[in-house]
């Protein structure tokens, strides 16, 4: 049951906030020169190709793809050999990690004999099916 002063309360504060004046969006300003460096035109002709790189030139589309391999399952406790590389792949638990690498500390030192490896690919707010990378 709603109690009528948590009601009046409420009712108060969209009428409240009805009544205040609303502030005009203030406009960016304008930037000096829109273009950047990379789109800016020189004058000068662009560099010569070098046909030796060619042969590291890759597209999307006609890349290789690697091959496919079976899944397997997992078996816990996993065991650790020596020269093994571990890979801590996440969101912002992971990053943050790698600010704070208490949890790598300790594995290294409880496996210090078997020379790990160990790669932090973590990146904020990534998910399953969403990576929201910046495009460099």
């Amino acid at each position: 049951m709603i109690k009528p002063a948590a009601l009046l309360l409420t009712l108060a504060t969209f009428v409240s906030a009805a009544d205040t004046p609303k502030m005009p969006a203030r406009k960016p300003a304008m930037a000096v020169n829109p273009l950047d460096a990379k789109n800016t035109d020189t004058g000068k002709p662009p560099p010569p190709e070098d046909p030796a790189l060619a042969k590291y030139f890759m597209e999307e589309k006609s890349a290789p793809l690697p091959p496919v391999t079976a899944a397997v399952d997992t078996a816990l406790p996993l065991t650790l050999h020596k020269g093994d590389h571990v890979v801590f792949i996440g969101n912002t638990l992971f990053d943050r990690g790698a600010q704070f690498p208490h949890f790598e500390a300790m594995l290294l030192k409880g496996h210090a004999n078997k020379q790990l490896v160990v790669r932090t690919l973590a990146w904020s707010a990534d998910e399953v099916d969403l990576m929201p990378r910046p495009t460099n």
